[in-house]
């Protein structure tokens, strides 16, 4: 993608879920590139990258190291896990020179649940981590009918779409049975599911597929461009239990 200014890429693996190896792997490599390198800043935003890159960064002396919160890990856990979770965002806090967050009503959960104090944290404009290209996500009449006719769907069905990761904790348990119950009812309903599977969900959903006749479930895996896709559409459905910003309601929207 061209941004108009030159960009070097540097891959690091980093796990999204606690792999202790692969992650004391990931925290070595970050520091010595971060000694090597000299950067100004180093900005983070995922919550393994917060809490790795930010000890690297503060322990190579960087001065400006910036972390962004889009949702927390701990919100549907209890306990001891809640709690080391909890722990892991006040390190970041702690370390990062400067916070941003994705949205005025995710300050405000951070701040009553004490992982930030008032004035603590910037939102951008009216929130959000990127903002929407309109030149992609955008109304296209004639293209909606021709990609409905390639996959399949009438005039007189009504398409449910997901767009995100598979997993447990974007509530796509509740997605299939609410769906269940309403293709009782209306047989025109059609359901469209995009994404990767993470944690075994995009299985389940496959299994569940099977109850439908052939086109009524439909199942993508990931997809760099999913508005190709997501136009298809009538209805978004994103029944997360938890998230900062959903930036894919505005990309439907």
């Amino acid at each position: 993608m061209d941004v108009g200014f030159e960009v070097r890429v540097i891959e690091i693996p980093i796990e999204r879920k606690i792999k202790i190896l692969t992650d004391i792997r990931t925290f070595i490599l970050l520091f010595f590139i971060f000694r090597k390198e000299s950067f100004k800043s180093v900005h983070t935003i995922t919550p393994k990258a917060g809490l790795l890159g930010n000890i690297a960064s503060y322990l190579a002396s960087i001065p400006v190291r910036i972390h962004t919160f889009q949702g927390e890990v701990w919100v549907n856990y209890s306990g001891i896990t809640r709690y080391f979770f909890r722990i892991i965002d006040k390190l970041v806090v702690f370390l990062a020179t400067n916070i941003i967050v994705v949205s005025n009503s995710e300050r405000r959960f951070l701040v009553r649940e004490r992982i930030l104090k008032n004035g603590q944290a910037e939102v951008l404009g009216s929130g959000t981590i990127g903002g929407v290209d309109l030149s992609r996500f955008k109304i296209d009449i004639n293209q909606k009918k021709i990609v409905r006719s390639k996959e399949g769907y009438q005039n007189e069905d009504i398409v449910f779409a997901y767009v995100g990761r598979l997993n447990i904790e974007k509530g796509l348990e509740i997605l299939i049975s609410a769906f269940k119950s309403l293709y009782c009812e209306h047989k025109n309903a059609k359901l469209l599911i995009i994404g990767p599977d993470e944690d075994g969900t995009g299985e389940k959903i496959k299994i569940f597929s099977f109850q439908f006749k052939s086109g009524v479930v439909k199942i993508l895996p990931f997809m760099k461009n999913p508005e190709e896709a997501l136009i298809a559409a009538d209805v978004l459905v994103l029944p997360s239990f938890r998230e900062g910003f959903g930036l894919v309601i505005m990309e439907a929207a």
